[in-house]
């Protein structure tokens, strides 16, 4: 076996490649897990915040549901248009009321709200230190969810408003979804989440 100088140099060109290459891919995911939690407030990084955190109770993730996202608008532009912050409007409408005027129809739903934080590592942890909102969060019911993050002005203040909503769907016989089955068949007897 030789091992000359120019088989001393290639492992060590080798080994330096290795380690940087290495070092390219480990570096970045380092610091997107610290910016997405000290970066501002944004829908796309509290469900991924959401979701790690299922992950590590070992919960399966939830799917954005596009009819959760608009009801969290809708429930979060009502807030801000009659000025209150409360699961319920001052008119007495629940917040279902908003989940259901998107038509998605639920088994179980759940809304979290916030507002007066800067960032979503913030939000995240206020919402984790509350045992009604950290149950919404680690429900293992909820399948689907849909975030609005709204700026609005507080007494001369620019603060953020988020509103999240879970929701699973309500299960289906499959004879609803195809015409000419009805329950009493076989296949009826299995549910489908549509």
């Amino acid at each position: 076996m030789n091992r000359g100088p120019k088989n001393i140099i290639f492992f060590i060109f080798a080994f330096f490649c290795i380690s940087l290459i290495s070092g390219l891919f480990y570096i970045p995911v380092t610091f997107s897990k610290a910016s997405i939690l000290d970066s501002p407030i944004s829908q796309p990084n509290l469900v991924e915040l959401t979701n790690q955190i299922r992950a590590v109770k070992e919960l399966s993730p939830l799917l954005f549901n596009d009819q959760l996202q608009q009801a969290a608008m809708d429930k979060a532009n009502d807030l801000i248009k009659n000025n209150y912050f409360s699961h319920n409007s001052p008119q007495g409408k629940p917040f279902n009321t908003w989940i259901e005027e998107t038509g998605y129809e639920y088994q179980i739903i759940g809304e979290n709200l916030a507002t007066g934080y800067a960032t979503n590592k913030e939000v995240m942890k206020a919402w984790m230190d509350s045992p009604t909102h950290r149950d919404n969060i680690l429900n293992q019911k909820y399948r689907e969810i849909g975030i609005a993050v709204i700026k609005k002005e507080i007494d001369h203040q620019e603060q953020t408003l988020v509103v999240q909503i879970f929701g699973s769907p309500r299960k289906l016989y499959l004879s609803e979804l195809f015409t000419g089955y009805n329950q009493s068949e076989t296949i009826s007897q299995g549910l489908l989440y549509v």
